[in-house]
């Protein structure tokens, strides 16, 4: 698992994590990863997050339980976060 931070002046440390699928050989959109991932960082899958710039595996991760975010600007990004950690 590798540790990803969130790009602003005010961090939140190792919050964020970035699970490489070739490396748990479970790919997006299938269920699977999106269970792998919510286990590697012990959260519930409703306390994820799932962002790319495609819909398709958005939509996969929300039908998973995960909030998902189709990217598609920063602002978009740190609104859903806020939402999140509220």
């Amino acid at each position: 698992m590798e540790r990803a931070h969130w790009p602003s002046q005010q961090r939140c440390g190792d919050l964020f994590a970035v699970i490489n699928t070739a490396r748990i050989g479970v790919a997006k959109p299938e269920p699977r990863v999106f269970a792998i991932a919510a286990r590697r960082v012990e959260a519930d899958l409703k306390r994820c997050l799932f962002v790319d710039d495609t819909a398709g595996p958005v939509a996969a991760a929300q039908e998973a339980a995960m909030t998902g975010l189709h990217y598609q600007h920063i602002h978009q990004l740190r609104d859903t976060v806020a939402a999140i950690l509220d």
